[in-house]
């Protein structure tokens, strides 16, 4: 079961064959392997009830690839891996149809659709978007699951209903601000299962 799931938002990802061998991604490449790599795999074993997604486009057609720590295969933390995965995915979803999903042989998924149906399709419980308005060290209201947001479009963040209700501090890059929800959550969920025990 998904107990957090992040997503980020960018406007486009630039990545070829040729970037993907030599190593040379482009900056928005590198940054959402980044973020793949804190949210699954920097914790000493893959977190397993994390997902993390890479939400490309506008509002009218997202283009999604979600990697979820209990159901993917054969990715490894580095970015060569990750970053292969990405260009194999953004690929496929050019051939994809706005409305339609599909899973690939290693468990990433990949959705093309529009904001109101992404979000819908969430529903997350809570909420919590990264916003420089909000204060750098308020943790009290976060809940060690739903939906955390980073977006670097502008676009994810702009669904504010009143169920988007938490606000949390922007670091200056969403691997930064995964780190910081993920250090913040997991001694919640181990101190929750000490308890159960």
């Amino acid at each position: 079961m998904i107990a957090r799931r992040f997503a980020v938002g960018f406007r486009d990802i630039p990545i070829d064959v040729e970037q993907v061998k030599s190593g040379l991604n482009s900056r928005e490449t590198v940054v959402a392997c980044r973020c793949v790599n804190v949210a699954l795999f920097l914790s000493g074993s893959i977190r397993r009830n994390v997902e993390v997604s890479v939400c490309v486009g506008d509002d009218a057609d997202l283009r999604v690839i979600s990697f979820s720590g209990g159901r993917i295969k054969r990715v490894s933390p580095d970015e060569r891996s990750i970053s292969s995965f990405l260009l194999k995915a953004m690929l496929l979803l050019d051939k994809m149809h706005l409305g339609t999903v599909r899973f690939m042989d290693n468990g990433i998924v990949l959705s093309r659709t529009d904001l109101p149906n992404l979000v819908r399709g969430w529903s997350a419980q809570c909420v919590h978007i990264a916003d420089s308005s909000a204060h750098s060290n308020d943790w009290k209201n976060v809940s060690r699951e739903g939906l955390f947001v980073y977006d670097l479009a502008d676009v994810i963040s702009r669904q504010r209903a009143s169920t988007w209700s938490v606000l949390l501090h922007r670091p200056s890059n969403p691997e930064r601000f995964i780190l910081d929800v993920n250090f913040h959550c997991d001694p919640l969920e181990t101190s929750l299962l000490k308890k159960g025990s």
